[in-house]
């Protein structure tokens, strides 16, 4: 998952506003491509995120959605890394017109994913 502003400002979810206040003006004294040699397209980038994280965070109503979005982005990533439950059966096709459960298992063949696609040979 990428970094949230949270982490980009160095402050915890629940810091206040004084908090992220300081946070930002530290991560900027130390990311500032003015105070730093180098001043690249890289150094920009992270100004412009410094400046992004702390005008969602300080606004009440954008730090609202924001937190309803990482709260997601969480739990969509928590369910991905869940072990899963395997079926070790491979998909079957069933005959048209006929409904998966009338035919045997035995007579199912494995899904064939594999597509020929014409060419023409020089």
């Amino acid at each position: 998952m990428a970094k949230s502003y949270y982490d980009i400002l160095g402050v915890a979810e629940d810091a206040n506003e004084e908090a992220i206040r300081n946070g930002y003006l530290k991560a900027l004294r130390d990311k500032h491509p003015d105070l730093h040699s180098g001043g690249d397209a890289r150094a920009d980038r992270r100004v412009r995120e410094l400046n992004a994280a702390r005008d969602t965070l300080t606004n009440s109503e954008l730090r609202r959605k924001y937190d309803q979005q990482l709260e997601k982005m969480k739990e969509a990533a928590k369910a991905a890394s869940a072990p899963q439950a395997s079926d070790s059966t491979p998909p079957t096709r069933t005959e048209p017109g006929k409904d998966s459960s009338d035919q045997d298992a035995a007579e199912q063949e494995p899904v064939n994913n594999w597509r020929l696609v014409p060419c023409e040979l020089s």
